[in-house]
């Protein structure tokens, strides 16, 4: 699953935490890929605690420093998830 982001320190913990229960309705393994499209919030301090409070969920994280856009945070996302 791919999840761009930006500015959404307010959200993002309640979220990723919603996203994790739906997929473990369905999934036994699955993958997160959060992209941080340069945001100036709290979001990236947010996510980063999460992954650290949750080691046995397989997220990864990219914060770029500057926005890029919606689609290439995606295109992104593609190409470097696991197959």
């Amino acid at each position: 699953m791919i999840v761009p982001v930006y500015n959404e320190g307010e959200r993002i913990t309640e979220n990723l935490k919603l996203l994790v229960s739906e997929l473990e309705l369905s999934f036994s393994q699955f993958q997160i890929i959060v992209i941080s499209d340069g945001s100036t919030d709290q979001t990236n301090q947010r996510v980063e605690e999460y992954c650290k409070a949750n080691p046995q969920l397989n997220i990864e994280f990219y914060a770029p420093t500057e926005n890029m856009g919606k689609g290439k945070s995606i295109r992104t996302g593609f190409e470097t998830s696991k197959r």
